[in-house]
């Protein structure tokens, strides 16, 4: 993707925002609710699939144990399972509506006064990106090229910048994020079946086909409610499975 191409003039894009959202969880729902209309944005709920009550048979036509033994470090809680099939579902929805792309969010965020300018910057990027993460909130990772975004004809008149960022490796988290219908449609095609967590999935481009690129500045944050899928995670497959798959990974990353 290079500079210029940012200065083609922007065409008209279909989009909806979608928020994934537990059935239980109604007051998160509301919260987002308040949120977007503030910002004049209108939303679809998307009913997040609840790992937990689904039984082995569900899980299996979507969750592979041995992919998940030979290319990750520890097995997927319940939950995970259950978020990474709900992202599917909100890319499928992306595709069989026909959309140009797709805001997906989770329901646990707080909105930036300039989230209302989202449609807007997006826009004005050229039509070959993949995936564009609104917000990155954990572990910082190495920005390796910027390139501005030009939105408006007169500068000077609105004075928002926003830029592209890449980096070394995709930070992960999946709470807030802009997929392109193309992005959707290979994302679903290459992981029917899945064995990592999604976030951690991303981070292996090579695999999914998906150039992960980020919006600076981020235009939501993180709020302080409680995880539904929860910190821990189940023991490692063997020792030093964790070590392995890091070495796994930083290989793969050089010869790509």
């Amino acid at each position: 993707m290079s500079a210029d191409i940012l200065k083609n003039p922007p065409g008209v894009l279909k989009y909806k925002i979608f928020v994934i959202n537990l059935d239980r969880s109604a007051d998160r729902l509301l919260q987002m609710q308040r949120q977007l209309e503030n910002a004049g944005l209108e939303f679809e709920r998307v009913p997040a699939v609840d790992g937990n009550a689904l039984d082995d048979e569900s899980i299996g036509r979507n969750y592979s144990k041995e992919l998940n033994r030979k290319k990750y470090y520890v097995p997927l809680k319940k939950a995970e399972i259950g978020c990474y099939m709900s992202h599917l579902k909100a890319c499928k929805k992306i595709v069989e509506s026909g959309l140009d792309y797709g805001i997906i969010l989770e329901d646990d965020l707080i909105l930036k006064k300039n989230f209302r300018l989202l449609p807007e910057i997006i826009r004005h990027i050229p039509a070959d990106w993949d995936y564009i993460k609104l917000i990155a909130p954990f572990r910082k990772k190495r920005i390796t090229g910027r390139i501005p975004i030009e939105m408006f004809e007169n500068a000077s008149a609105r004075p928002e910048k926003f830029e592209l960022v890449r980096w070394n490796k995709p930070p992960t988290g999946t709470q807030a994020y802009a997929i392109s219908r193309s992005g959707a449609e290979e994302f679903l095609r290459r992981r029917s079946v899945f064995f990592r967590p999604i976030d951690v999935d991303l981070q292996f481009t090579w695999e999914t086909g998906i150039d992960v690129v980020g919006l600076e500045p981020q235009l939501c944050k993180i709020s302080d409610a409680e995880s539904t899928i929860g910190g821990r995670k189940l023991k490692p497959h063997y020792p030093a499975a964790r070590l392995i798959y890091k070495l796994k990974y930083a290989i793969n990353s050089l010869i790509r």
